[in-house]
């Protein structure tokens, strides 16, 4: 099987490394003779591939690059021959770019983009162009009768009619897996059919829960954190990252009322490519504000890329995860740990929680009512632990079920 395996970010969001290791050991328990040819979604993420571990035949970029890797002007450039390349591929391949592009398209048996939430529609003026620029792959295979399978992603919100269109058009004809109902409901407005199944990370659930990983020290309560920049404006950051000072400093005093000592880690998720996606510096400001003990964890910044089993091991040493990262709650899940996770995309996370078959209490829509949730996950925590543990080896195996759309080829 040959697989073109599409929109690598690199290695710095952690999330996202998950979803690939954990799609590459999806698609290599199928087919012993597996090729996978992997398409960077820019220039910056070619040399970061090689550091994830996984063999692959190919590393390739997609000719529409964004304005970060190849400057506005660059990137409108790319942007209308890729366009002008869709109303004729065998023959409109305005670049020898465009060409590889096409021939790598055509040459294997099924293109794949890599699982997450990025198949959405934006708003704004920009908003279409972008999403014209992530579906663009899925276009051209389509153009050129390549087979198409979206796995594990989030379809949605659409925010722009547009956007929208572009989106339906793109996906209309592949096979679909999506994660959450809100992305069901999206495609069964559009008549487009689809089916759901739990994160594709859920695959990196450990082989024994109550016993490969390291559990948390009797003497010492760890209360993990992970956090980001919010796309809202600074006053919205500060207010959001007030709410998690103010929770967790709850929790520690309630944690030190039962006699136990604490210690609140913040997990950097994400370390780039830009300073405005590092998450250590918005942990930083948090835990600056905490009435304890706090540690930073940088799992693979600044050394070689973590592999599953030591990322995991970072999540197994918690009590308690206060994920404002969805993947964040995911690793914790694997590792057999209780969370709380907050929204932030569409349904995504709400998704991840109904997959676990975890209590509504346990997903929050709104951050205000952090103090209180942590207050009786702290209380339940024993139950919230061994439901999650169920949960999570339930996705793994609801993820085993559904792999037949590789061998049969249809939904």
């Amino acid at each position: 099987m040959r697989v073109a395996l599409s929109h690598w970010y690199g290695p710095e969001n952690l999330g996202d490394l998950a979803i690939l290791c954990a799609q590459y050991s999806l698609l290599a328990a199928l087919d012993d003779d597996l090729h996978v040819e992997l398409v960077a979604t820019d220039t910056a993420a070619i040399g970061s591939a090689a550091a994830t571990g996984l063999a692959f035949d190919g590393i390739h970029v997609l000719p529409w690059q964004s304005p970060s890797s190849a400057g506005w002007s660059g990137w409108a450039l790319g942007g209308a021959r890729a366009l002008l390349c869709l109303l004729d591929p065998q023959r409109l391949t305005l670049g020898a770019d465009l060409r590889r592009f096409r021939d790598l398209l055509l040459r294997v048996e099924m293109l794949m983009p890599k699982g997450g939430g990025y198949l959405y529609a934006r708003g704004g003026l920009r908003g279409p162009l972008f999403t014209a620029r992530i579906c663009w792959p899925l276009l051209l295979a389509r153009r050129l009768k390549v087979r198409r399978v979206v796995w594990g992603h989030s379809i949605g919100p659409c925010e722009s009619r547009p956007g929208a269109m572009i989106l339906r058009h793109a996906l209309k004809g592949a096979e679909i897996v999506v994660r959450d109902r809100a992305s069901l409901a999206i495609l069964k407005k559009w008549k487009i059919p689809a089916r759901m199944a739990p994160d594709l990370a859920f695959r990196l659930v450990a082989d024994d829960l109550d016993g490969s990983l390291a559990r948390p020290g009797a003497g010492l309560r760890r209360i993990g954190l992970t956090a980001r920049t919010l796309a809202r404006g600074e006053r919205a950051q500060a207010t959001y990252e007030d709410t998690l000072r103010r929770g967790l400093n709850t929790l520690v005093e309630q944690v030190r009322y039962e006699g136990a000592n604490v210690e609140v880690v913040g997990i950097v998720q994400s370390s780039g490519p830009s300073s405005r996606e590092n998450d250590r510096h918005v942990l930083a400001r948090v835990l600056a504000g905490l009435d304890c003990r706090t540690v930073l964890e940088a799992p693979g910044e600044g050394r070689k890329v973590p592999t599953m089993p030591e990322l995991l091991a970072v999540y197994a040493t918690l009590d308690l995860l206060v994920a404002t990262r969805m993947h964040s709650a995911i690793l914790a899940s694997c590792a057999g740990r209780p969370f709380v996770v907050t929204e932030y995309i569409g349904g995504k996370a709400r998704g991840m929680v109904e997959a676990l078959g975890l209590p509504d209490w346990v997903y929050l829509a709104d951050l205000n009512d952090l103090s209180s949730t942590l207050s009786r996950a702290w209380r339940e925590r024993t139950e919230l632990e061994r439901l999650i543990r169920r949960g999570a080896r339930q996705a793994s195996r609801e993820l085993e079920k559904v792999t037949s759309i590789w061998r049969s080829g249809s939904q």
